[in-house]
């Protein structure tokens, strides 16, 4: 459909887990997740970020990548990367003025598990690698490139076309 959210995402995890990772994502409400909530994150065409990541955690004895194909209609999608979907800029303006008292990922599941928002993915950029800007110079002007990789939390399994072991 012309209107979706597609996208390729990948998930770092332990080969011991890949064939359980589905059955045993818990998406239900949690408080303790701080970033977008509860949910199964993954990095958006990015299977280097999700080794890089993975290795970081220094958890995982034999790493394995996992590659989900998702897709999902863009009225169920909270992005982040673009004001121009949904009610992303009301949310944070709720967000700051009513519910500051929790994290915005406790937030977020708090509108979509207990006020019943249709939500199945959120996404945003994840800035927290630096250098976050770079410039250019070519003598005449003076180009700003922000750089970040794309996260995705998916708060259901409903937006998985397809997915396996990479």
């Amino acid at each position: 459909m012309k209107d979706n959210f597609y996208a390729i995402g990948y998930h770092g995890t332990d080969k011991k887990y890949v064939q359980d990772i589905l059955s045993k994502i818990d998406y239900s409400y949690n408080k303790g997740d701080k970033f977008l909530g509860q949910g199964l994150y993954l990095w958006r065409d990015s299977y280097t970020r999700a080794v890089v990541w993975a290795k970081d955690t220094k958890k995982f004895k034999d790493l394995s990548i996992i590659a989900f194909k998702i897709e999902c209609e863009k009225e169920n999608v909270l992005n982040f990367t673009s004001t121009s979907w949904n009610m992303e800029e009301e949310l944070i303006g709720i967000w700051q003025e009513i519910f500051n008292n929790l994290s915005f990922g406790e937030f977020l599941d708090e509108m979509i598990y207990n006020n019943d928002m249709s939500i199945d993915i959120i996404v945003i950029i994840d800035l927290t690698k630096t250098p976050n800007t770079f410039h250019i110079k070519d003598g005449k002007s003076e180009t700003h490139f922000a750089c970040g990789d794309v996260q995705i939390c998916l708060k259901n399994n409903k937006p998985i076309l397809h997915y396996g072991e990479v």
